[in-house]
């Protein structure tokens, strides 16, 4: 990984060149440049997605978990709706993360026909504390946009419109794969052979479980270090497209754009 000193260095090279940036459109290309070396240096991240193949067993087991958080969904949706009909009192996205730990205790989760499973509870013990937070933060998100007015009113979800759920960091999940097929760990339910390549690999940071078209999917966020040579997405927003990141020397990319 690149560091600070090095886009330093980056920067007094850029600067050597005796060339006239005194027009707008000279600065923009100049600051864009350098801003593309810099990020380009360091590390970002980057998704990929990979088939799950589950056994039998655990096929059943993402299917009741998949339940799970929809009906954690549904209930954020009830609480904030009830709240403020009933008390005029705005739940927010803390408020019903302190509640968790009691929500785990005495919550029963629900069957295909709706029916509480009396005997299997509380089973929400059995997923991770972080997954749960991270459902009750994709309800937070579709209510702020809603108050935003860039989105509707959050609804009830059915489970055929609930795709699946996250792990927003390390915790309750391990991809035991260098970018190149390899198996998903997840805590109690054991490893899960997924197959699929990435083209750089990294340090996975969170994980997506989703239920496409009867298929099951790992959707994984990796930390990856680009290397100058290889083909990476370019910076958006950029008003030239400047490929610097392409190239297989930077001078000779510099000298074309300046």
């Amino acid at each position: 990984m690149t560091s600070l000193s090095d886009c330093s260095v980056a920067w007094q090279y850029l600067s050597s060149f005796s060339c006239s940036i005194s027009d707008n459109l000279k600065v923009k290309r100049f600051i864009c440049l350098t801003l593309e070396l810099c990020y380009y240096s360091v590390m970002i991240a980057q998704r990929f997605t990979f088939r799950l193949y589950p056994t039998v067993t655990q096929e059943q087991e993402l299917y009741r978990w998949r339940r799970m958080h929809k009906d954690l969904y549904n209930a954020a949706i009830a609480n904030r709706k009830t709240q403020y009909e009933r008390f005029g009192h705005a739940v927010d996205y803390f408020e019903q993360q302190d509640c968790l730990p009691a929500f785990k205790e005495v919550w029963h989760a629900s069957s295909a026909d709706g029916t509480a499973l009396r005997s299997l509870a509380p089973e929400y013990k059995a997923l991770g504390s972080h997954a749960l937070q991270a459902t009750l933060k994709r309800v937070d998100i579709a209510y702020q946009r809603f108050f935003k007015r860039i989105g509707g009113l959050p609804k009830f979800k059915s489970i055929r419109h609930y795709s699946g759920w996250t792990y927003p960091d390390g915790a309750g999940w391990k991809a035991h794969t260098i970018g190149d097929n390899g198996y998903l760990e997840l805590s109690n339910l054991g490893q899960i052979q997924m197959r699929g390549r990435a083209k750089v690999w990294g340090t996975p940071t969170t994980c997506t479980i989703v239920y496409r078209h009867g298929k099951w999917y790992a959707s994984v966020t990796v930390n990856c270090t680009l290397v100058p040579g290889q083909n990476y997405p370019k910076v958006e927003n950029c008003p030239d497209r400047i490929r610097a990141a392409r190239c297989c020397t930077f001078p000779k990319c510099l000298k074309a754009c300046l």
